[in-house]
């Protein structure tokens, strides 16, 4: 059957979307062009440029992205700041090359995102991972300790350490502990800061990783600052990785970068320096009412909540995550995640009362329809899986694809990323536990009303003997 050619199927979508005209509880932090200046807005055409005369060159700038690049290091407080518009992804690539050599190893906490899997593959580069801790109420990962990274180091010699700060569920680190016992062992640390852009304005805690003592810090200005989608910059803290960071983006950037992202990456560095602050405060007052209305996650100390991020704890309703999210999008309220047990909204520097009426609402419509009691499942342990095959050899590897049920005991072809965020469950070349198994058989069952179910329905392994 020939298809139609006249149909642009992904624009419909998007403007189908557009028309229910939802409030979004999820990134971009401009929040559907709210935090955009309207004259940036009637112009993005015209912005969608390519290097002519006086726009300089993003692989090679010695002009105006090379100025714009110095404004946001000396605002930030780094020795350098790279721009990228192939997103963190394509900067926490970079600044992994550019710290490991082949072969070495790379401490990272199992909630790390899925560039770091890529990373490896590419420099052919080792994970070793630290322990992390999980909370008992809701299973959200919290991130690993001072005590815990001591350990690791003590045993384990590795080239880089990478950490998640905040985490996808905002949770927030201590940075500064971590970096001392970095220091102590003259290894450097590397933050995945992606979702912490607006830590920069932070008066007090929790406050973003330039201010505690890494060593390089990567943001997406997109997800909680005001720039547009894969616009995102990598800080260099110390002189010594700049050249070689700025060598590997060159690596991963597109030679056509998109003005419409770097001038959106200027454009809010300018609008975070003059008037940041003031957003920041009133949008962590408007969140701090909005938690007020709803039962939200806080982790333990040390740890720290981004003041921007609510996790719902759906099961205090009766609830999954899921059932919660379609009651959410019921009332054109979209979040940015949902998961077995809790629900995930992502604040912004723009969100003020329109964000406060429609969570009021989605309260009032939940209330009752949920006087059934309260549910309380224990959440999924987090699986062990030993790493016996490096990333890079088994993402060459042949594979062939298995049922669930048939993979206990199989070495991991490919990546299982079950949740928006990017982060595997299992990494190419880990053992696949009677555990991990039990793992995903459970989340299969909570995804049965998701168009995530296929996703772990067969999982790809290394193909063995047998399998010729």
């Amino acid at each position: 059957m020939k298809l139609d050619q006249n149909r642009a199927p992904l624009w419909e979508a998007v403007r189908q979307h557009q028309s229910r005209q939802s409030y979004p509880f999820h990134v971009p932090g401009h929040k559907g062009g709210r935090g955009l200046p309207s004259e940036f807005r009637e112009i993005l055409p015209q912005l969608d440029l390519t290097e002519v005369a006086g726009l300089d060159n993003l692989l090679s700038p010695r002009g105006v992205i090379a100025e714009a690049e110095v404004l946001a290091a000396e605002w930030v407080g780094a020795k350098t700041t790279h721009f990228t518009t192939n997103g963190s992804s394509a900067a926490l690539i970079a600044a992994v090359l550019a710290c490991c050599p082949r072969g070495s190893r790379m401490a990272l906490p199992q909630n790390a995102h899925l560039s770091l899997f890529h990373a490896c593959v590419l420099g052919d580069i080792s994970p070793c991972f630290i322990s992390v801790e999980f909370d008992k109420q809701l299973g959200i990962p919290l991130g690993p300790t001072p005590e815990g990274l001591w350990r690791l180091l003590a045993t384990e010699r590795v080239a880089l350490v990478a950490v998640v700060h905040p985490t996808y569920h905002g949770v927030c680190l201590d940075i500064a502990a971590l970096a001392a016992v970095c220091r102590q062992f003259g290894v450097p640390l590397l933050v995945d800061e992606a979702h912490g852009t607006h830590l920069l304005l932070a008066e007090e805690p929790p406050f973003s990783a330039v201010r505690q003592g890494a060593d390089i810090v990567v943001q997406s200005v997109h997800k909680t600052g005001l720039a547009l989608t894969g616009a995102a910059w990598v800080h260099c803290l110390t002189e010594k990785w700049s050249a070689r960071v700025k060598e590997s983006l060159r690596l991963m950037q597109s030679t056509s970068p998109s003005y419409l992202l770097l001038t959106s990456l200027d454009l809010a560095r300018a609008r975070m320096a003059e008037g940041g602050s003031k957003l920041y405060q009133e949008a962590i007052e408007v969140a701090k009412v909005a938690r007020a209305l709803w039962p939200c996650y806080s982790p333990p100390r040390p740890y720290r909540q981004d003041p921007l991020r609510l996790v719902i704890d759906a099961t205090r309703f009766g609830l999954s995550g899921y059932a919660l999210a379609r009651h959410f999008a019921a009332r054109n309220a979209v979040p940015e995640m949902a998961e077995p047990l809790a629900l995930t909204l992502v604040f912004g520097l723009y969100d003020r009362e329109e964000a406060l009426l429609n969570l009021r609402g989605a309260l009032l419509g939940l209330t009752a329809n949920c006087e059934a009691g309260t549910l309380r499942p224990e959440p999924l342990p987090w699986p062990h899986c030993p790493q016996v095959v490096s990333p890079r050899e088994a993402y060459w590897q042949h594979k062939v694809e298995v049922p669930l049920l048939q993979a206990r005991g199989r070495i991991a072809g490919d990546s299982i990323v079950p949740y928006p965020p990017g982060i595997p469950i299992i990494w190419p070349g880990q053992v696949i536990t009677g555990d991990c198994v039990e793992y995903l058989l459970a989340l299969r069952v909570e995804h049965q009303d998701t168009d995530k179910c296929s996703m772990i329905e067969k999982v790809r392994v290394l193909a063995s003997d047998e399998d010729v």
